[in-house]
């Protein structure tokens, strides 16, 4: 709505969610819980599904609002934490803990279950942020995700 109307009440709106999560990030790790406020050690870990998706969000706002660099820095930082500590030799983790180590098995290529992730969504994640940024390394991690 910012970058349509460009009242500042959106702008106000738009730094605020754009933080949420950063604000909670692991300051060693970099990853985010996968939801704030659920007291459940699922909630707690940090998905690859979800944080890729948080990532996305954040590549779209600052498309929609360029002159906001922070969102691009955080987008790329999340998207690359993520994959860096769910990667195994033989796939990705669904989720870690905040502190990088897995709490769960290897994602599957595909997924219909409630909660679940499947490395199709990831994947995509990977290739818009290649689309975008050629010279990072978001080219190898959708590679290695398909």
């Amino acid at each position: 709505l910012y970058s349509v109307t460009g009242d500042d009440r959106w702008l106000k709106w738009l730094r605020g969610t754009g933080s949420l999560y950063w604000d909670r990030r692991h300051p060693v790790t970099g990853l985010v819980p996968g939801c704030i406020g659920d007291p459940r050690d699922q909630a707690r870990q940090s998905g690859l599904g979800g944080t890729a998706l948080l990532a996305y969000f954040l590549l779209q706002a600052w498309e929609l609002a360029p002159g906001e660099g922070w969102l691009r820095e955080r987008a790329e930082a999340l998207l690359v934490a993520a994959e860096k500590y769910s990667r195994a030799e033989a796939g990705y983790f669904e989720r870690t803990t905040v502190e990088g180590e897995p709490a769960t098995g290897l994602m599957t290529p595909w997924s219909v279950r409630y909660g679940q992730s499947s490395l199709l969504e990831p994947a995509r994640i990977a290739a818009r942020f290649a689309r975008t940024f050629p010279d990072g390394p978001y080219r190898e991690m959708a590679l290695h995700m398909g």
